[in-house]
């Protein structure tokens, strides 16, 4: 068994322990309510049920993406002829995406409630986060004119 395979073993014996624990207390707090209210029964359906679904679909759901792309993988791989265009994809993309928009979009949101506070150089924190929104929007405006000279533009016309 692997490592992998225990850590989801070991979730999901707890996540139906966690659900037990919780229809124990509900049955508890059944019996002083139906002592109350005489012989009215109530279902209920436990609050972790879906959390033991999506862990329990979860292999279903990896294979799924993992055989997805080890297919288009394969299928790219007998139809591109020229391993330059893909790198220029690639390069084009993936410079923008980390140069330009990862780091504007976790400043954002790191820095989510803190609009009028200010930092250690006095500016606002609200200044900082309307320009790191121009900066996703520029990455996103940089990434569709690298990809427009890489498949046919060029810097000469």
């Amino acid at each position: 068994m692997t490592l992998i395979d225990q850590v989801r073993e070991k979730r999901m014996h707890n996540i139906i322990e966690e659900i037990e624990n919780e229809e124990e207390e509900e049955e508890e707090e059944d019996e002083d309510e139906d002592e109350d209210e005489g012989d009215q029964v109530k279902l209920r359906t436990p609050k972790k049920i879906k959390s033991f679904v999506k862990a329990v679909d979860k292999p279903r759901y990896f294979y799924g993406v993992t055989l997805f792309f080890m297919f288009g993988t394969f299928v790219l791989a007998f139809v591109i002829k020229d391993l330059g265009t893909v790198l220029t994809v690639v390069g084009a993309t993936g410079s923008t995406v980390v140069s330009y928009i990862l780091p504007g979009t976790i400043f954002f949101f790191l820095h989510r409630g803190e609009n009028d506070k200010l930092d250690e150089e006095g500016k606002g924190i609200k200044i900082l986060r309307f320009l790191s929104v121009i900066q996703v929007c520029l990455g996103c405006v940089i990434m569709p004119v690298a990809l427009y000279y890489v498949f046919g533009g060029s810097v000469s016309e």
